[in-house]
C-alpha cells in the first residue's frame, strides 16, 4: 500500500470510456504513485476499466503499468481478437438460411476477449482489490446502469467493455450486461451519489471521423457521438448535484483513433503525459488540505 507523504483531502477517481484512448490514464496513475496519493475509491467504465484495474491490483510504477499496457497491446494485435466471427449470428442478422439470432450472441465470439480480461484479472474478485473499485455496465434489457463492485473481476471487466452487438453480453446475477458506455461513458453521476470527496474525472474524446474506411469504424464513431451527447447531460446534472469540487482531465485527440487501434499506443500515452503536465499543479492544489 502507498503511504502519502503529507496530508491530502479524500478524493475519488472516475475514468471514463474511450476505447484504447483510455490507456492515456497511465501517466495520471503513475503520478498518484509518485505523490503518495491513494483514492478512496475508483470508478471505471468501458475502455476506462483497464488502467484502474492494473493500478488497483498493485501495478503502480509507470514502467510496470506500461509493461502491462504493451502486453495488452500485444494480445490484441496477435490474438486477432476481432477476427473470431460468429457467422451464424451474422447470417441471422440478414435473415439468411442457417442464420440464428439470439440476444445473448453477437457478431464475434466472446472467447478471445474474455481470455484477455482473465489475463488482466489474475483470478481476483473485485472485493479482493485493496481500493474499492466500481465498474459500470449496462443492463441489455432495461438500458439501466449496473455497478459491479463484487464478484469475478474478469467478468466485470468484460461486462463493462463488451461493445454490443460486436461482442456478446455476459450474464451476471440474472442480468445480461453490455458496455457501460451505453448508459453514460463516464460514471460521474454514481460517484456523486456515493461521496462528498473531491472527484477527479478522466475523459477521452476525439475529432469526428467523417470519412470512415470501414463499417466498424463508422459504427464505433457513431456510437461515440451518441454516447458523448448522453454523457454531457449526465455531467451537467452531476455538477449541479455535487457539494464538493470536481476536477476534469480532458484528453482530446485531434485525429481519430479507432476503438482498439493498438498501433497508436505511443501517441495515446504521450497525450496522457501532456494533459498531466498541464494539470499537475492544479491537481495538487485541489488535494492539499
Amino acid at each position: 500500500m502507498i503511504t502519502p507523504a503529507k496530508k491530502f483531502r479524500n478524493f475519488t477517481v472516475v475514468v471514463g470510456g474511450g476505447g484504447i484512448k483510455a490507456m492515456a490514464a497511465v501517466p495520471f496513475f503513475a503520478f498518484l504513485t509518485q505523490q503518495g496519493l491513494v483514492p478512496t475509491r475508483l470508478f471505471g467504465c468501458s475502455g476506462g476499466v483497464f488502467v484502474p484495474c492494473f493500478w488497483a491490483k498493485g501495478i503502480h510504477e509507470e514502467e510496470k503499468m506500461l509493461e502491462a499496457v504493451y502486453a495488452f497491446q500485444h494480445r490484441v494485435a496477435n490474438d486477432k481478437l476481432f477476427n473470431d466471427i460468429d457467422y451464424r449470428t451474422l447470417l441471422g442478422v440478414a435473415n439468411y438460411p442457417f442464420g440464428r439470432f439470439k440476444k445473448e450472441n453477437a457478431l464475434l465470439f466472446p472467447n478471445k476477449f474474455f481470455s484477455l480480461c482473465q489475463s488482466i484479472s489474475d483470478g481476483l474478485k473485485l472485493e479482493d482489490l485493496p481500493i474499492p473499485t466500481i465498474l459500470q455496465a449496462t443492463d441489455l434489457d432495461t438500458a439501466e446502469p449496473v455497478f459491479l463492485e463484487t464478484g469475478d473481476l474478469a467478468s466485470a471487466i468484460y461486462a463493462s467493455s463488451a461493445l454490443y452487438p460486436v461482442l456478446p453480453p455476459i450474464q451476471i446475477e440474472n442480468k445480461w450486461l453490455v458496455d457501460g458506455a451505453y448508459h453514460s461513458e463516464t460514471p460521474l453521476m454514481e460517484a456523486v451519489k456515493r461521496t462528498n470527496d473531491l472527484i477527479i474525472v478522466l475523459t477521452f474524446d476525439q475529432v469526428n471521423d467523417n470519412n470512415p474506411s470501414s463499417f466498424f469504424k463508422f459504427f464505433t464513431g457513431f456510437i461515440n457521438q451518441v454516447v458523448r451527447h448522453h454523457t454531457l447531460s449526465h455531467t451537467s446534472l452531476a455538477l449541479n448535484m455535487h457539494q464538493n469540487d470536481i476536477l476534469f482531465l480532458r484528453h482530446y485527440f485531434k485525429a481519430p483513433i479507432s476503438i482498439w487501434d493498438v498501433k497508436k499506443m505511443p501517441e495515446i500515452i504521450e497525450m496522457g503525459r501532456s494533459v498531466l503536465k498541464s494539470k499537475e499543479r492544479e491537481i495538487l492544489n485541489a488535494l492539499e488540505m
